[in-house]
C-alpha cells in the first residue's frame, strides 16, 4: 500500500502532508467520516511517511527498515487498537495502551497510536485516554477513527484535530469493484450507488449471491405484478440481510421520486429495472412516495430494535403495495 494506491482523499492527504512539513501537525487527531471509505488506510499510510528513515518528499521511501516493518504490522513505534465495530474498546486495553504511550520510542523519533472505532470506547477507557490527551507525551502521535463523532465523548473530541473525510466517487468505487469483488455492467453501477461512498459496503453486497434475484423479486412484489404472495416472499428472502432488503426498498421509491422529479437517469441507482421503476413513478403520487419512504425509515428503527423479521417484512411490503395498486386505475 502506498499513497499513490489509496483511491480519493486526496485533499485529506494534502493537508496531513503540508501540516507535518510545517511543523503544525497536532498531537491528537481525529478522522471522521462515513464507514468503509478508507479512513483507516490514510492512518496507516500517514503513519508509515511518519516513521519512515528516508523519506524527504511527499511518500514514504517504502524501502527503508521502517516502512516494512509497518507493512507487516511489525512496526515497534507503532501501535493499533482495531476491533470489530460492535466490540467495546476496555479499560484494560487502554491501561496497555497508556504503559506504552509513555515509553520511550524504540526505533524512531517518535510513536503512533491508532484507535479505530473511537466511538466504542467504553467510558472508564475514554477517561483513561482523556488524562493522557491532557498532557501528551512528546513525539507522540494520536489518531482517532470514527465514523460516529456524536457516541465520542466531548471532552475527547475537543482535543483533537479533525479531518473530514468524504465518501469516495462512484468511479473510485467502481474501479475498486473490479479489482477486489470482480464484478462488472450494472451491477458495478448498482453496487457504487447504493453503497453511498462506502466500498466496504459495495464490496460487501457484492457477497451477498442472491442479492440481483431479491432485488428484482422485491420490486415486483410491491408493484404486485407476478401476484406474488407477500408471506411467500417473507419465508424465502435471505432476512440475515434484512437491513439491506430494507434499503433495497428505499432506493426503489428514492428512484421513483427522482423520475418523477425528472433529475436525469445519470442519478439512478437501479438501472438494470427501467421498467419497473417506470411504471412505480407513474402510479405513485408524491404523497404515496412520501409516506412509503417514511414506512420503510420507520421499518430500519424496528428493524435496529429486533423486530421479528418476517412479520416486519410483511408488513411494510404490504403497506407499500397498497399505496401503489389503487392508482393502476388511473
Amino acid at each position: 500500500m502506498a499513497w499513490v494506491d489509496i483511491k480519493g482523499h486526496k485533499n485529506e492527504i494534502d493537508f496531513l502532508i503540508s501540516a507535518e512539513k510545517k511543523d503544525r501537525l497536532a498531537n491528537s487527531l481525529l478522522f471522521l467520516g462515513p464507514e468503509g471509505i478508507g479512513k483507516k488506510l490514510v492512518a496507516l499510510e500517514f503513519a508509515k511517511f511518519l516513521l519512515c528513515k528516508s523519506s524527504l518528499q511527499e511518500n514514504p521511501c517504502e524501502k527503508c527498515t521502517s516502512c516494512l516493518q509497518v507493512r507487516a504490522n511489525s512496526h515497534p513505534d507503532l501501535h493499533i487498537i482495531s476491533l470489530n465495530s460492535l466490540d467495546w474498546i476496555k479499560i484494560d486495553q487502554m491501561r496497555e495502551f497508556q504503559e506504552k504511550i509513555y515509553m520511550s520510542p524504540y526505533s524512531s523519533k517518535r510513536k503512533i497510536f491508532i484507535i479505530d472505532n473511537a466511538h466504542m470506547l467504553t467510558l472508564e477507557a475514554a477517561n483513561s485516554l482523556l488524562k493522557v490527551m491532557e498532557e501528551p507525551p512528546l513525539n507522540t502521535i494520536l489518531i482517532l477513527i470514527t465514523n460516529k463523532i456524536d457516541s465520542c465523548q466531548e471532552t475527547i473530541v475537543s482535543r483533537c484535530q479533525r479531518i473530514y473525510f468524504s465518501p469516495l466517487a462512484t468511479q473510485d468505487i467502481e474501479e475498486l469493484l473490479s479489482q477486489k469483488a470482480q464484478v462488472v455492467g450494472n451491477v458495478t453501477h448498482f453496487l457504487s450507488r447504493f453503497s453511498q461512498g462506502s466500498v466496504s459496503e459495495a464490496i460487501s453486497l457484492s457477497k451477498y449471491k442472491n442479492f440481483q434475484v431479491d432485488k428484482s423479486r422485491l420490486l415486483s412484489a410491491i408493484l404486485d405484478k407476478d401476484n406474488l404472495s407477500i408471506n411467500d416472499l417473507a419465508n424465502e428472502l435471505d432476512r440475515q440481510y434484512l437491513g439491506t432488503i430494507i434499503e433495497f426498498m428505499i432506493s426503489f421509491f428514492r428512484d421513483a421520486l427522482f423520475i418523477r422529479l425528472r433529475l436525469g437517469s445519470d442519478l439512478l441507482i437501479n438501472i438494470d429495472e427501467p421498467g419497473k421503476l417506470n411504471l412505480l413513478a407513474g402510479n405513485m403520487q408524491f404523497k404515496d412516495i412520501q409516506a412509503s419512504l417514511a414506512d420503510l425509515f420507520k421499518a430500519q428503527e424496528l428493524n435496529k430494535a429486533n423486530a421479528n423479521s418476517k412479520i416486519l417484512l410483511t408488513w411494510l411490503i404490504g403497506n407499500l403495495r397498497e399505496r401503489v395498486r389503487p392508482n393502476y386505475a388511473r
